[in-house]
């Protein structure tokens, strides 16, 4: 199973320096669990 949260979709998204460490949990979707809801905060 590979949990896969906000930044990690981001970085792969977006296609920085660190898509490729994320890449392969991400397109494995078999194995994939993502979070339903994200909470947010004020900064």
């Amino acid at each position: 199973m590979n949990v896969v949260g906000s930044s990690a979709w981001l970085s792969y998204f977006a296609g920085d320096k660190n898509a490729g460490a994320f890449a392969k949990p991400i397109e494995a979707i078999d194995e994939l669990l993502a979070p339903l809801l994200i909470g947010t905060h004020d900064v």
